[in-house]
């Protein structure tokens, strides 16, 4: 009975390697598309616009934990609402272009909507359009703690003394009034409320953000960045095993030609 030929120990290393460079390739294509697809992405950040893109998933949303505050400061203009949350204005549901700082107050005009703020007058038109910003160098008095109306005139209160405005916002006169409105802040109603805070969580993730996550792993958490690293040293297996696999089967293919040269002699 013909005894079978036992193979060398280089044959079963070969083999050996060959498998688990075929597995380690398996399981490292994953990462490898998911980097190569999140690092062009990256490239071209500003081309696809994903600074300005965001998420609107709550799932993932909340995967991040991130959540709108809770605390609102709202002011009702005539059949409008005015709401801050964090430093982003609403008209209603209509988010206002810019941050700001602390709102003070508003009140309805004859043509639109005033706004103080810690540090400006933002006029908005009856679509929620901003008309004009007015800081201290255009006029606007310094020190503002509250906003009112006067006959249809816009009145400011600074420190002890109060400031009517024309109708071009050009001139402030001091006047002394019982009769001026001044704002309060009211409750907005709570569906309006929850509108705005969706309206602002929405806006709290951009695309970028996800794809950079992805890129390194943090979107898992702290664990995502040991992941990734696991992944990269899979990838260093992968290119000196390839290239042992390589040197391995050269130097056998080398072997068997001279073998044939030499049975051919």
């Amino acid at each position: 009975m013909a005894l079978k030929k036992k193979p060398s120990p280089v044959t079963v290393s070969i083999k050996a390697v060959a498998l688990w460079h075929r597995l380690v390739g398996m399981i490292s294509a994953v990462f490898i598309l998911v980097l190569a697809i999140t690092g062009i992405l990256i490239n071209h950040t500003h081309e696809l616009g994903l600074g300005e893109r965001y998420v609107n998933s709550g799932a993932l949303l909340s995967w991040y934990g991130m959540t709108a505050p809770a605390d609102t400061a709202s002011y009702s203009v005539g059949h409008s609402w005015i709401t801050q949350i964090g430093d982003q204005l609403y008209y209603d549901k209509k988010q206002i272009d810019g941050r700001y700082g602390k709102m003070i107050g508003a009140v309805a005009l004859e043509d639109g909507v005033a706004i103080a703020l810690a540090d400006m007058l933002l006029l908005l038109d009856r679509q929620g359009n901003i008309v004009e910003q007015l800081r201290t160098l255009q006029g606007l008095p310094r020190d503002i703690d509250a906003i009112g109306e006067l006959d249809g005139q816009l009145v400011v209160r600074g420190p002890q003394v109060q400031y009517r405005a024309d109708k071009e916002f050009v001139r402030w006169q001091a006047v002394r009034s019982q009769k001026v409105r001044w704002a309060s802040p009211a409750a907005a109603p709570e569906e309006l409320k929850a509108g705005i805070q969706q309206l602002y969580r929405n806006q709290m993730l951009s695309m970028e953000q996800v794809v950079r996550d992805l890129h390194n792993g943090r979107i898992l958490g702290s664990w995502g960045y040991w992941l990734m690293d696991a992944a990269a040293l899979a990838f260093i297996v992968l290119a000196v095993s390839g290239v042992w696999l390589w040197w391995r089967r050269r130097e056998s293919d080398k072997q068997g030609a001279r073998k044939i040269h030499k049975s051919a002699r």
